[in-house]
């Protein structure tokens, strides 16, 4: 009896230690500016917390990612007129803090092309807060910044809910777009 309860709470312990997070994408377009985007992956719909007339630019979309194993997301997109579309990457909310999930960003591609520096390779230190962050990208929080290891690990970079990594995408009107992201979730 004493070895199946210890078994049992083996194999629990394992599961905790492979279990998922949640990835979340905000996408936010120019004032008056629509946005209409699709993903297998991400269910995205308008972020209701805004004013009615502001939601039509503005979506946000979340998804389970394995800690196990990278995980390519795609979305398609594009805009009704030529202006901004800032895109946040980030892990989903909790009231819990340390329930925040945690996801680790390797690349970042539009239309097959890494946008800016989209692999990563090229940082910057942000002169205010003082941590790394990829070249073309800013930041809400800190978001943490891992080089690449020289033993086939990428670099990335870890975001969650309050610290995300964040992308200013200059959109054409009418012209779409298939964002490809290449991430993983953390068993943190």
């Amino acid at each position: 009896m004493k070895i199946t309860v210890l078994l049992t709470l083996i194999g629990g312990l394992a599961l905790c230690a492979q279990a998922d997070s949640s990835f979340r994408l905000d996408m936010n377009g120019d004032a008056g500016m629509t946005v209409s985007a699709e993903s297998a992956g991400i269910r995205l719909k308008p972020q209701g917390w805004k004013k009615a007339d502001l939601r039509k630019g503005c979506l946000y979309g979340e998804t389970k990612l394995p800690a196990d194993r990278n995980t390519t997301l795609k979305v398609l997109f594009r805009t009704d007129r030529k202006g901004t579309v800032i895109f946040e990457f980030a892990g989903s909310w909790s009231d819990d803090q340390e329930k925040r999930s945690k996801t680790a960003l390797f690349e970042v591609q539009v239309n097959g092309k890494s946008v800016p520096e989209g692999g990563f390779t090229r940082v910057k230190t942000d002169a205010k807060k003082g941590i790394k962050l990829p070249q073309g990208f800013v930041c809400r929080g800190a978001p943490v910044y891992a080089p690449a290891d020289g033993d086939g690990k990428s670099a990335s970079v870890l975001v969650d809910h309050d610290n995300r990594l964040i992308l200013y995408f200059k959109a054409e009107a009418e012209t779409d777009y298939v964002m490809t992201i290449l991430c993983r979730g953390t068993a943190e």
